[in-house]
C-alpha cells in the first residue's frame, strides 16, 4: 500500500505535472507540494479535493481508513515536534555559551583597571569581541570606555613624572 506521499507524487507523475505547476494551480508553494509527496506534511482535505480533480482520482482511494491517515499525521507531528525540541535545545545551548562569553569580556573589562598602561591596547580589543547578544554588553561599553580614559591619565601622568612637569607630585 502506499503512503499518502507516494500516491500523490504517482498521480502527478502520471498526470504529467511538475511540481512548480500543481502549486501554482493550488496557490501555495513549490517546497508543500514537495512536503507532501515527501510525507513531511499533509494537505487539507480542501486541497484534498482539489488535488483528486486535478489529478483524476477518486478521493476515496486517499481515505481508505481513518487509521492510516491517523498513523501518518501522528507520526509527522512526532517527527516535528522532535525538530522543535532539538531546535529549542541548540537555541538555548547558544544563549548559554553567549552569556558565558558575556561574563568572561566582564572580567577582562575590569581586569583592565589593574593593568593599567596595557589596558589601553586590551579594551579596545573587548570592544570589537562584545556582541549585543552577550548579557552585559552594554556594561561592557561603559567600563572598556572608563578603562580608556583611566589609562590615559596613567599614560599621561608617567610621561609628567618621567619628565618632571610636577602635574602629579605633591610637595
Amino acid at each position: 500500500m502506499l503512503s499518502l506521499g507516494n500516491f500523490l507524487k504517482e498521480s502527478r507523475k502520471k498526470n504529467h505535472l511538475s511540481q512548480k505547476a500543481v502549486s501554482l494551480q493550488l496557490h501555495v508553494s513549490r517546497q508543500t507540494v514537495s512536503a507532501w509527496e515527501n510525507n513531511r506534511n499533509c494537505p487539507d482535505i480542501e486541497t484534498l479535493t482539489t488535488l483528486s480533480k486535478l489529478y483524476k482520482f477518486d478521493l476515496n482511494q486517499i481515505l481508505q481508513t481513518d487509521e492510516q491517515v491517523n498513523v501518518q499525521a501522528t507520526s509527522i507531528k512526532k517527527t516535528t515536534a522532535k525538530q522543535k525540541t532539538a531546535t529549542v535545545h541548540s537555541t538555548i545551548t547558544k544563549v548559554t555559551v553567549q552569556k558565558d562569553e558575556g561574563l568572561l569580556l566582564f572580567l577582562a573589562a575590569c581586569l583592565s583597571f589593574v593593568i593599567a598602561p596595557f589596558g589601553i591596547v586590551t579594551a579596545p580589543a573587548i570592544i570589537r569581541y562584545n556582541k549585543k547578544t552577550n548579557t552585559f554588553y552594554k556594561f561592557i561599553y561603559l567600563i572598556c570606555g572608563c578603562v580608556i580614559i583611566y589609562n590615559l591619565f596613567v599614560i599621561v601622568a608617567f610621561i609628567a613624572n618621567s619628565f618632571n612637569w610636577g602635574i602629579t607630585s605633591y610637595h
